[in-house]
């Protein structure tokens, strides 16, 4: 074993003095953790010719690490968590994400970042194979970033972005809050035409089309962390409204006017209390929970013709968690058990012209109660070898009420075994087997409806979560300066794949609904580079940033029995980017290119597909003095177009040509955004 190139970042540590103005502050087992050949320890120095302001922009700056933010959509709280760790914790929140607090966090206030790679004594994995756990400085600091700007259009239309973050540490009390206001334009956003074409390929009718999407946030969240019991006591609060508007406007003959109006309203609280029982042995309980609501209203005008749309959903989530640690010498061993019980009560309703429209689940009640066992070890096997190996058991019960009365429990083992070998000169190989269990998206149990499109999907019924064997292999290569290639390649295989099908309701009406149709693959080989410019081009403070995902995916159509991808599933995604820190730290700019990308979407009656050319983005950023910060950014500068072709058949999907084809070309709206951000008070508080 490389014993000299994989304590590489210790001994980065140790020439700038850092490792021991800071050893009277940390625990052994912090200062113990960085010595194993799967941590790589990143010190302030590392991000000083950056200026970083945050520990976003230190995290954003970490070689070959990719972030992955918490997902409030998932239920329950271990399966949710990012890769982000606070001072060896996951973040008590589901409803934030991962970029807002760490822009809470004073790059000043970051002692250094600890990228974890396959397993370490005391840090919480959550399932993924690689984490980032940000450890801060035990003095005390007092900060307040505030940040002012503007989002703009094509059509010279402003919005405005803002944002107040505030933080203080005294002691081991530490207190945050921050409340924003947020714009965004979706990707559709623009004008273009709208073509229906015949079986032999003649055109039929054309118009322009204009679209017109946008959402605005307004939220605010808080903490709070102090000692209690012996241990220490972790608090969030969180409540956000988001106000989304579109409106679609097809210019001919009758003509066709869409809008759509959601508002979400989405509250949290939750709490995390740690405390160690001596021996090796910790405990932390969690404690979450969460409410929501959402009206939803659309109609359409066409001529005479209206259609009409309402939907109102309200859900609940409470989860507990409870996980006991005990650490001896070379293992770890970990037990949790964690129970959720989520509710989602929605109403939905269709008419044409006044009168109601027949809608399978569009009275829907769901209920569903889980509990998880799991037992986790970590074992060092030697100075080189980490070996993962976990099980766990599940076991929930959905119940669904209202125009479905239905009731199911399901008990699912989830086993894992996961292995990562050092190379040397901070080079790994991980590898992974586990069985994952899928969440059903409560939303499917309910009808909806598209009057854009004139769609309409029933409420699914009798939905089975899909449960995949998942194998992977990845390769972690590190060089030069900040140099990182990590290559992984994964293959699943599923049963139940959830997709579309076809309900046929009491009277013989054939709706398009989600549902299970059966057993596919997915392959996919990912690519994630920092590729540093100063020891191939000699351009100081420049690199490269790649990532990106093939996949390939295979289930058998329950309408044609053909061979086809998954629904929705991209055979290519991901971005380029050049980014260069300037010499003396107050510029730095970069271009970003997002790669072409398609997905298709298989229904009863007809296949959608979607495509984007590649986009191209950039920005500027200029800091006069420390404390400020001057940010230009432009979005879709090429404004591509947005392709969305619908085959259409008159009754069910069949091999044959389509009877229709709709083709809608957009082209999309670039926006601009400059935004001013002035940090207080990062230093020592009084």
């Amino acid at each position: 074993m490389n014993r000299e190139g994989s304590n590489r970042p210790l001994r980065r540590l140790a020439s700038t003095g850092w490792l021991g103005a800071t050893a009277a502050l940390l625990p052994v087992a912090a200062l113990a953790a960085p010595m194993q050949d799967n941590v790589l320890v990143y010190p302030p120095t590392f991000f000083a010719s950056a200026q970083p302001q945050d520990a976003l922009d230190m995290v954003e700056r970490l070689p070959g690490f990719v972030l992955v933010d918490s997902d409030a959509d998932i239920r329950g709280f271990a399966s949710a968590a990012g890769n982000v760790l606070i001072d060896g914790k996951v973040p008590s929140s589901k409803s934030e994400s991962l970029k807002a607090l760490l822009r809470r966090i004073p790059a000043a206030s970051v002692a250094r970042i600890e990228v974890i790679r396959g397993g370490a004594p005391g840090i919480d994995m959550g399932g993924h194979a690689v984490v980032a756990n940000i450890v801060r400085v035990a003095q005390g600091t007092q900060n307040l970033a505030v940040e002012l700007g503007e989002i703009v259009a094509r059509d010279h239309v402003l919005r405005p972005n803002g944002s107040a973050e505030w933080s203080r540490r005294s002691g081991d009390q530490h207190l945050d809050a921050a409340i924003e206001i947020a714009t965004e334009f979706d990707d559709d956003t623009g004008t273009g035409s709208v073509a229906t074409y015949g079986p032999d390929g003649a055109l039929v009718e054309g118009a322009e089309r204009r679209q017109w999407e946008v959402k605005q946030t307004l939220s605010g969240r808080g903490g709070w962390e102090t000692p209690l019991a012996g241990g220490t006591l972790s608090t969030n609060a969180s409540l956000a409204r988001e106000a989304k508007d579109e409106d679609v406007a097809v210019l001919g003959l009758d003509g066709e006017t869409v809008a759509e109006r959601k508002t979400d309203l989405q509250g949290e609280i939750g709490a995390q209390w740690r405390r160690g029982l001596g021996g090796g042995m910790r405990l932390d309980l969690i404690a979450l929970q969460r409410r929501g609501w959402l009206p939803t209203l659309s109609t359409s005008v066409e001529g005479d013709d209206q259609e009409r749309f309402d939907e109102e959903s309200d859900t609940a989530e409470s989860i507990g968690r409870v996980v006991l640690r005990r650490e001896r010498g070379a293992l770890v061993l970990e037990a949790a058990a964690e129970g959720a019980i989520n509710r989602l009560d929605s109403a939905a309703a269709l008419t044409e012209n006044g009168a109601p429209v027949a809608l399978p689940g569009g009275d829907a009640h769901v209920r569903e109660t889980r509990a998880e066992l799991s037992l986790n070890a970590t074992w060092q096997a030697t100075h080189s070898l980490v070996i993962e190996p976990s099980l766990g058991v599940e076991r929930s019960a959905i119940r669904q009420r209202g125009d479905t009365e239905l009731e199911r429990r399901f008990i699912y083992w989830k086993p894992r075994l996961a292995l990562s070998h050092a190379l040397g000169g901070d080079d790994q190989l991980r590898a992974s087997v586990q069985r994952v269990v899928g969440q059903l998206d409560f939303q499917d149990f309910v009808a909806s409806a598209s009057l854009d499109r004139d769609q309409v999907s029933a409420g699914a019924v009798d939905l089975r979560p899909p449960r995949t064997w998942q194998f992977s292999v990845a390769y972690e290569h590190h060089f030069g300066k900040g140099g990182a290639i990590v290559v992984e390649a994964r293959h699943e295989s599923i049963t139940d794949v959830v997709d579309h099908t076809i309900l046929r309701d009491d009277s013989g009406d054939v709706f398009d609904v989600v549902g299970n149709i059966g057993n596919g693959t997915r392959d996919t080989l990912s690519l994630d580079a920092t590729l540093p410019l100063q020891s191939i081009l000699g351009i100081d403070g420049a690199r490269i940033e790649a990532t990106v995902d093939w996949i390939r995916s295979r289930v058998t159509d329950p309408t044609t029995a053909d061979r086809r991808p998954i629904s929705e599933d991209k055979p290519i995604e991901g971005s380029i980017a050049y980014l260069h820190d300037l010499p003396g730290g107050k510029w730095s700019w970069g271009v970003e290119l997002a790669l072409a990308e398609r997905e298709r979407e298989y229904r009863l009656d007809e296949v959608r597909s979607e495509s984007y050319g590649p986009r191209l983005g950039a920005h500027v950023d200029y800091r006069p003095a420390p404390p400020w910060t001057i940010r230009l950014e432009a979005a879709n500068v090429t404004a591509l177009t947005h392709r969305d072709r619908r085959d259409k058949y008159e009754g069910l999907r069949d091999t044959g040509a389509p009877d229709e084809i709709e083709v809608r070309r957009t082209a999309t709206t670039p926006t601009v955004v400059l935004s001013i951000r002035r940090s207080f008070g990062s230093g020592a508080a009084e």
